[in-house]
């Protein structure tokens, strides 16, 4: 279940020092006076000072941009600032007065960065991919995200004891990408330096969230949830927002997605585009049944596993009749860490890689490779 990260206030004061002014306009946006000298004890003596509602408003903002101050969080927040046009915060900024100036300055900018944090905690054993009868252009996404959240505030508010549900969205690249946020209002306590300095306060927190991902060149669609009967409810309700066809995508979950097995046929090879690389960095086996036992683990970090294996004739031969039970492929697209992917392939089904950029790709790639198996074809790539 997400939740916000845990709040350091003195660690988050701690990044403002000689820059107490942007802090203040995060008090006045949030319409709280803030104290003169901001520190701890001072913020401590204004939050204890001031109504509820003032409390439960400033401490809801600062948990969220507590949320963009990980070492992942700065990353999303300067690729969102560059894709958006904005001028991201110098590299010397700390994390927490990064988030702040975003979220003053660059509000809309702040919003996507918590949309792409989102999709960027897909757990991939609670992905399912989902078959359309073909591939369909959104041409009106607010109209769909609009009329999904009406369906889900229905279908998900008593399910999950939640207070709201929002629905925001985006495209990154071909792939329309529909974030669910499920939220429940809880009590929060912070605490300055002892349990007898605490602040509590009711503010709303991720209950739950999920995240779709329509690759409208395919007609697919790509749920993470975390039980099959949620994944139900948002398969029906998109379908139904989207194409006014609650049964557009007619298949149950696929149990099997991923054929890992063709990795050690003799024909494998992993073919990109000019200017891509792949290489597997590591290879899981299970033993032919049978046979003599096999070292199950190839990890070989940052070499060539193909490479490796097709010169060692014998080891190849060795592994005829062995089954794969997970292999990691190392996918560069460009220079920058957005687009180097380490995607991991496990059983049946689980697909799991940083989904913030280039997955409508990453999923072409699978496909080329002949390691992802479907009825709807993907366009070869090479």
């Amino acid at each position: 279940m997400p939740t916000h990260r845990k709040f350091n206030s003195e660690q988050f004061f701690r990044g403002f020092q000689g820059h107490e002014n942007e802090l203040h306009g995060l008090f006045t946006a949030r319409g709280v006076n803030a104290p003169d000298v901001l520190d701890v004890d001072s913020f401590y003596a204004t939050l204890i000072r001031r109504p509820n509602e003032e409390v439960e408003s400033l401490l809801s903002c600062l948990h969220e941009l507590n949320d963009l101050c990980s070492k992942e969080g700065r990353e999303i927040l300067d690729r969102t600032c560059a894709a958006m046009d904005v001028t991201p915060p110098a590299d010397d900024v700390c994390n927490p007065r990064a988030a702040c100036q975003i979220f003053l300055h660059h509000p809309e900018v702040f919003n996507h960065a918590m949309e792409l944090l989102a999709v960027h905690s897909i757990q991939a054993h609670n992905v399912a991919i989902f078959p359309g009868r073909e591939p369909v252009a959104i041409t009106a996404p607010g109209v769909v995200a609009r009329t999904m959240a009406r369906l889900l505030r229905t279908a998900l508010l008593k399910d999950k004891n939640t207070d709201r549900v929002e629905v925001r969205h985006y495209f990154d690249g071909d792939v329309f990408v529909m974030v669910v946020f499920c939220e429940r209002t809880a009590e929060v306590h912070l605490e300055f330096g002892s349990r007898s300095r605490r602040v509590t306060a009711r503010v709303r927190r991720p209950a739950d969230q999920h995240v779709l991902l329509f690759y409208q060149a395919t007609g697919w669609l790509e749920i993470e949830g975390a039980r099959a009967k949620e994944r139900a409810i948002l398969r029906r309700a998109f379908a139904e927002a989207a194409f006014d066809d609650e049964e557009f995508f007619p298949d149950s979950e696929d149990s099997h997605l991923l054929n890992l097995d063709h990795l050690i046929e003799s024909n494998f090879n992993l073919p990109t585009r000019l200017g891509h690389t792949a290489r597997i960095t590591g290879l899981k086996l299970n033993a032919p049944a049978g046979g003599a036992k096999l070292a199950c683990d190839f990890t070989l970090g940052r070499r060539d596993l193909v490479g490796v294996l097709e010169s060692r004739q014998m080891l190849r031969g060795a592994l005829m009749g062995a089954t794969v039970h997970s292999v990691r492929i190392e996918l560069i697209l460009d220079s920058t860490r957005a687009g180097r992917k380490s995607i991991i392939l496990k059983g049946a089904n689980s697909i799991q890689f940083n989904r913030t950029s280039y997955s409508d790709l990453v999923y072409d790639y699978l496909h080329t490779w002949g390691l992802m198996q479907h009825g709807v074809a993907s366009p070869s790539l090479i």
